[in-house]
């Protein structure tokens, strides 16, 4: 049988500076989530909802923009990104962006247009 959903993955997250202490006691928490102190959000979501999953990326360098409130890095400056981790499991591959969906029924994940980032949709993945 195929297992290919059962691998753990390394994923990245970028978030502003100020989040990353409270990330690396919680780990990653959904919007509106009550132990994530986040008020507001970047977006609603490109392929699923914030509210009920969280987002990550299979590069690190995809999730500088996020790091630096989706400025362009200069030579100079630096950022933190936070690596997890994870298991997508079975992940249903959205073809374009949609905005804030729900999860799928029968899969653990959503994979973005580009198979760049994971919507993953329990915080313990």
């Amino acid at each position: 049988s195929d297992k290919a959903h059962l691998r753990e993955r390394t994923s990245f997250h970028g978030t502003h500076p100020r989040n990353i202490a409270n990330m690396c006691k919680t780990s990653l928490l959904r919007f509106k989530h009550p132990l994530n102190p986040c008020k507001s959000q970047v977006d609603d979501g490109y392929f699923g909802t914030n509210k009920k999953g969280v987002y990550v990326s299979r590069y690190a360098d995809y999730t500088v923009k996020y790091a630096n409130r989706q400025v362009p890095l200069e030579p100079s400056d630096t950022c933190k990104i936070i690596q997890f981790r994870t298991l997508p499991g079975r992940s249903k591959h959205i073809p374009k962006m949609c905005g804030p969906i729900d999860p799928t029924d029968g899969y653990d994940s959503h994979s973005s247009p580009s198979f760049l980032e994971w919507y993953l949709f329990n915080e313990d993945q």
